[in-house]
């Protein structure tokens, strides 16, 4: 049996504009009904009422479709983002590059096995992390679970600061700090 979804998981949809279509007649696309499957999967998470983040990709490169002020670079309109949904915008070609997902999407096909991560995307001008599980599904895919983990990010920053205090505290006082059990032994 599938354990349930964490409430606060996190759908990505990645880089599904109007102008992926000049690339998908150029190299035989393999996937027709993409855009209908995540229409989909978007009105069955909607309905959980999880989070969905859509990444945009701002191509810097002059002749591009995806280039900012080119029609090509607005979402599709069978997967667009509703008022509120955050957009994350790049302007590299990959989620892969600087970052670890390619590894972590290998190990989990090469060992056959889920493993964790965690991540951190820049989000409406914050910061936010992520913790993700990625499984696999076959020898070929995974599936991808991704949890916002900003607020237990900032509670251990928080816990880290405090100990730093009480380390200084403890390193500059000429004080013996002795604890005693219930049994009144030291």
């Amino acid at each position: 049996m599938t354990p349930p979804l964490p409430k606060n998981a996190v759908l990505l949809i990645v880089d599904v504009q109007k102008g992926m279509d000049v690339y998908a007649a150029q190299y035989n696309r393999n996937n027709p009904n993409l855009e209908k499957n995540i229409a989909r999967l978007q009105a069955a998470w909607r309905k959980t009422g999880r989070p969905i983040i859509h990444i945009q990709h701002l191509s810097t490169e002059p002749t591009s479709p995806l280039r900012p002020g080119q029609p090509g670079v607005e979402i599709k309109d069978e997967v667009r983002p509703l008022a509120g949904e955050p957009v994350v915008q790049k302007s590299v070609s990959s989620a892969f590059i600087g970052t670890t997902l390619e590894a972590d999407l290998r190990r989990a096909l090469d060992e056959g096995q889920m493993h964790r991560v965690e991540y951190l995307l820049q989000i409406n001008e914050s910061e936010v992390w992520f913790e993700a599980s990625v499984a696999p599904l076959s020898k070929e895919s995974v599936i991808w679970i991704a949890r916002d983990i900003t607020e237990r990010g900032r509670g251990e920053d928080e816990l880290r600061e405090e100990m730093a205090i009480f380390q200084k505290f403890f390193d500059h006082i000429p004080v013996m700090v002795a604890f005693v059990g219930e049994d009144d032994r030291i």
